[in-house]
């Protein structure tokens, strides 16, 4: 199969107008699917962005549960006299 190199478009169409009317419908489409695509992608970050405040609230409460946990085990060693390390 030949590939013709410079091939042009306007070679399909009969009018200039008929041209002008094509890649005028193109740019249409072209800008619609843009504009669709622009208004799922700020969707999608604001529902990433609350996965990840959500995400950072869970990592927060869960830091400081480690933290509570970690005093009661060394208040646990004091009051049952078993000081070691670990």
């Amino acid at each position: 199969m030949a590939v013709t190199v410079g091939y042009s478009d306007a070679n399909r169409f009969k009018t200039v107008q008929e041209e002008l009317e094509h890649y005028k419908a193109q740019y249409e489409h072209l800008e619609s699917e843009l504009l669709e695509f622009q208004a799922s992608s700020r969707e999608l970050e604001a529902e990433l962005e609350k996965d990840v405040e959500a995400s950072e609230r869970r990592e927060r409460t869960l830091k400081k549960t480690v933290e509570t946990l970690k005093f009661e085990v060394e208040e646990w060693k004091v009051s049952t006299g078993l000081m070691f390390e670990g």
